[in-house]
Parts: C-alpha cells; structure tokens; sequence
C-alpha cells in the first residue's frame, strides 16, 4: 500500500457515508484504491453522533458544508462516492462545488435524486413502482427500522433489524464492528430535498453501482432515476464494502481511471 505523499494528484475519491454509518466503512476498500494511486478521502458527517444531544440542530446544509471543506482543501478534481443516503449529499455538494472541482459522481446503492426529492420521498416512489411490479423481496418499507430520541428529529437504526437490512451476507466479524459502530443520526439529511440545476449537477457525469442482494431496498429504479454513464452491479448486500471489498474496488479504480463523457441532467 502506497502512502498519501506517494499517491500523483490525478485521481483523488471522498467517500461519505450514509446515515448512522462513519468513515469506518471504507476501511476494507482503501488498499485497493491506494494500490491503483488513487488518493482516499473519508469522513464522518456531523449529523452522526453517539450522543443526539449533539446533533440536534444538525441540518443537512451541514453535511453538505463538511463535504465542501473537505473538498476544498485538496487542489486536484475529486470524485464523490455516495453509499445510501450519502447519495443525496454529493449531489447537493457537486452542485454547489460545480464540474471544475467535481469530476464524477459515483452511487453506491444509494440515493440519486432528481431536484425537489428527498431521501425518504425518493425510497417511497422507488417503493411504489416495484411494489407496482409484484412482490418485493426486501424489508418492508413500513417496518420499524428506526428507533427515534423523544423528539423524533433523531433516529437510529433498529439492532434487530440490521444485520438483514445491511449485512446478511457479511462475516460475524464485521456485523459487530457494524453493530458496535452504527449512530443516532438527525433526520434532516434523509428528509430535506435537494436543489439541483442542469448547469452544475446535470453536467457531472454520474456512475451507480447497484447491491442487486440488498435487503433494505431494491434500488433498480433509482439507479434509472438520472442518465448515467454506466450502472455496474456486484451480487452483494447494501454493504460490500465490508462483504465483498475487492469486487466493490475493481469497481471503484475501474470508474475512477476512466475518462467519460459529459451528460446532462434529464428533465
């Protein structure tokens, strides 16, 4: 594995977690990357906490301002990664940073909203059309995932519920690390829309990599939700970067390292 002052300026990926989740994440995929002199970024977001009384005037614009620092602070074009609903605050911060800093945006099961969609407006409609297909093969949206604080503002995953919403395919090892680490996390960053134009969003080309096992939601509609210039699928759970870390950074080095074409944001 190749150290930061090793790794050439041209590819550089920030990846932002999704909600309850931390940089603790992307532990397992890192060497991959790095292998391939991709420079990696992580975070947690500030809307994450052990203690809600710590996040409870988090807003989403902060989640967006943290990837925007971070950003910011490096000189070379950045990709964004996304896992879940990290989706929806990359596309928030790639229209804000705009195509000069913001290279390429790449889903991982995650949420890839058109402007005015939220997270949880955006699982409803994906919910919608599949149940509109047949039955479903994954957790019921109307089941107890979240245990709420008193203010119902913040919420954590449920511990019955997770290892079958994000981790059936994972070892014992890592489904308690992702136990022991999952946080309460304000629900603003999954109920606020985002605010998207075609000049600085729509620009940014977009890759999804589709969970096609994942349990929590089938995301088939989502991944179709934007153009984009390619949805990759990996047979795993909406967790591969713990299940299946070296078939999740072929992925990775394989979207990174290509030079793609510029599409534009459907209306």
């Amino acid at each position: 594995m190749q150290s930061d002052k090793a790794i050439p300026p041209a590819n550089a990926v920030l990846f932002v977690p999704g909600a309850g989740h931390g940089a603790w994440c992307f532990d397992k995929i890192r060497p991959w990357l790095e292998a391939s002199a991709i420079k990696v970024l992580t975070t947690d977001l500030p809307g994450c906490s052990d203690d809600p009384a710590q996040i409870q005037h988090i807003t989403m614009e902060d989640e967006v301002h943290r990837v925007m620092e971070m950003a910011r602070a490096i000189a070379e074009p950045l990709t964004l990664v996304g896992h879940s609903s990290g989706g929806a605050i990359i596309s928030q911060a790639a229209e804000k940073l705009g195509r000069n800093k913001i290279e390429k945006l790449i889903y991982l099961d995650a949420f890839m909203p058109r402007t005015g969609e939220s997270v949880i407006s955006l699982a409803e409609k994906a919910d919608q059309y599949n149940r509109s297909k047949g039955p479903v093969n994954y957790i019921s949206l109307q089941a107890e995932r979240f245990l709420f604080h008193d203010d119902r503002q913040i919420f954590r995953w449920n511990p019955a519920l997770v290892e079958q919403l994000f981790y059936h395919d994972c070892t014992t090892e890592d489904l308690e690390l992702a136990k022991k680490s999952l946080k309460w996390n304000h629900i603003s960053s999954i109920s606020t829309p985002v605010n998207l134009t075609e000049e600085n969003f729509g620009a940014i080309p977009k890759y999804y990599i589709l969970c096609t096992q994942a349990r929590d939601l089938d995301k088939s509609s989502i991944a179709n939700n934007l153009p984009a210039e390619n949805i990759h699928r990996i047979a795993s759970s909406h967790s591969p970067f713990l299940s299946m870390p070296e078939e999740l950074g072929k992925i990775l080095v394989e979207i990174v390292q290509v030079k793609p074409a510029r599409t534009m944001m459907s209306t």
